[in-house]
């Protein structure tokens, strides 16, 4: 029994150690050129069973270099050939050098580069040695590149809210893009970016409406990389772009004091609920031309002092409707974002709501300031004059607060 146990123990060592076994090193390596340029490789297959082969390689020797190359491109199953293009330079004299190892269907490779193909050119007139290494039973591993700095190939303006960049390579934003990625126009105002899509190389922005003719620049800062993690270059991280052709001509607008903001008459009343706290509607008027306003940026506070994240409202909006306020204080901020992608200071006032037993207990709908008439347009009308949009989920700092965006007709 004891010697049944034994030889079992050594059977599925031994099974084990040759199923994690890499495969042999790649020999048989020949390589030619044709007459267009295109580099063909091909080599002797392993014995063990392969998912692929890589083909590495680098305009000076892998061996001589301890494994070191500039590129390496995969072959499509365990197929012995492969053909690389563009990889050669035409001048007369120029000499790649070219090494392959085994990949298994566990992603171990071959434990060394046991041979290297040599092409010397000009186009059309290749020659093609191989040379065994010094040492074939050397651990030369291959070294990862050096990842090239990722650089901008070209932008577009594809229409007034839209703007296409294509980079060198596959990029990939940051945890937190918004960070440091901006559009300012020349005369320091701000163009918001309200989308962001990445496909491949192709980073896709989403603007609020460009001005026709007016200058802008785009700071990418660190949020864009490349997808192997390398850098955007320093030169691509700035873009000066005009707004779209078919945009809008900016309006000549009178300047606006520091100290005005884009809405007057912000008032809050309270719905009570009961159990379920009160729900806060928020009305306000416009100072602004209404054609100019581009959007509403809105945050809240549940203690009329500390406001959370804004949300973006459209720029026909006047009034919002929040369910289920639990808040010792209620806390609304509005500001205006003009076509121009100008942000005026902001319209800020709160309503003290008490414990939440003292709101349960609210009987009868109040107001925030006793000295401003409450106006109740929009809020129960079903005929024309009340568009009723769709529930959104209001980013701020108390989770959970639906927000009913209302569009009220103005006269």
């Amino acid at each position: 029994m004891f010697r049944k146990l034994c030889l079992a123990i050594f059977c599925f060592v031994t099974a084990s150690a040759l199923a994690q076994a890499a495969p042999s090193p790649v020999t048989g390596i020949a390589v030619e050129k044709t007459a267009t340029g295109v580099v063909i490789v091909h080599w002797q297959p392993v014995a063990e069973p392969v998912m692929e082969y890589r083909v590495y390689y680098k305009d000076s020797s892998i061996l001589e270099s301890n494994g070191e190359y500039d590129d390496v491109e995969n072959t499509v199953g365990p197929e012995t050939k492969l053909k690389l293009i563009g990889v050669m330079a035409p001048e007369t004299g120029a000499v790649l050098y070219v090494s392959v190892l085994a990949v298994d269907a566990g992603g171990e490779e071959s434990p060394f580069f046991a041979e290297e193909a040599v092409l010397v050119g000009p186009t059309g007139a290749g020659q093609s040695s191989v040379s065994s290494s010094k040492s074939s039973s050397s651990s030369m591993n291959p070294l990862p590149p050096m990842p090239s700095a990722l650089t901008l190939s070209v932008h577009r303006v594809v229409s007034p809210t839209q703007l296409e960049l294509t980079f060198s390579a596959p990029i990939q934003l940051d945890s937190n893009p918004d960070a440091s990625m901006n559009i300012v126009a020349a005369d320091g105002a701000a163009l918001p970016i309200s989308g962001m899509k990445v496909s491949g190389t192709m980073l896709t922005l989403d603007t609020m409406p460009q001005m026709q003719g007016v200058n802008y620049t785009l700071s990418l800062g660190t949020s864009v990389r490349g997808a192997d993690g390398s850098e955007l270059a320093q030169e691509s991280r700035t873009v000066a772009f005009q707004g779209s052709t078919s945009a809008q001509v900016p309006p000549v607008m009178p300047p606006v004091a520091q100290n005005i903001s884009g809405i007057e008459n912000l008032k809050l009343q309270a719905e009570p609920q009961g159990r379920n706290g009160v729900t806060m509607h928020v009305r306000w008027t416009p100072v602004w031309p209404a054609n100019d306003i581009a959007s509403y940026m809105v945050r809240q506070s549940g203690d009329g002092q500390t406001y959370g994240t804004e949300s973006l409202l459209a720029g026909d909006t006047t009034g919002i409707d929040i369910p289920n306020v639990r808040t010792p204080v209620f806390g609304i901020s509005v500001s205006v974002v003009t076509n121009n992608g100008q942000r005026l200071p902001e319209e800020k006032t709160s309503m003290p709501l008490g414990t939440p037993e003292q709101i349960a207990a609210f009987q009868s709908p109040f107001v925030a300031n006793t000295n401003q008439q409450w106006s109740n347009d929009g809020l129960s009308d079903s005929g024309p004059a009340t568009v009723a949009l769709s529930v959104i989920i209001a980013a701020g700092l108390l989770t959970g607060w639906a927000v009913t965006r209302r569009r009220v007709a103005r006269g």
